[in-house]
């Protein structure tokens, strides 16, 4: 099945996400904080996928893999989270082409980040 034209759909950001956090923890500031430690910790998470689906531990892997979906999925980045979904597929499923997927999402986390920056975080002060 070709995901394509549906991931290209989903947002980067999905604001409505960001809301219902902002609702649900009673203060914006709370969801704020949460994306600012996403944006920060989203090199270490990538490295950490990175180097698991390279050394080949599936336990590795599948931890690392679904730190990226739920993150991604709590902080509203659909788009980052749909593909991060993909892999964690591809991964339960033999691991059949998940290194060709990294590149993918190592973008799509970069242009999430730029997206968190320009529409949603007030940098810390």
């Amino acid at each position: 099945m070709d995901t394509m034209p549906l991931r290209k759909q989903l947002p980067l950001v999905d604001l409505g996400v960001l809301r219902e956090l902002e609702q649900q923890a009673g203060d914006a500031t709370v969801a704020q904080s949460f994306v600012r430690d996403f944006i920060q910790i989203w090199n270490h998470r990538f490295t950490r996928l990175e180097q698991a689906v390279e050394v080949g531990d599936m336990e590795a892997r599948m931890d690392a893999i679904l730190s990226v979906k739920a993150s991604s999925s709590m902080a509203g980045a659909a788009r980052l989270a749909h593909l991060a979904a993909g892999l964690e597929r591809l991964i339960r499923n033999g691991d059949i082409g998940a290194a060709a997927l990294l590149p993918g999402i190592r973008t799509c986390g970069e242009q999430t980040i730029e997206e968190f920056l320009s529409c949603y975080v007030i940098p810390s002060t």
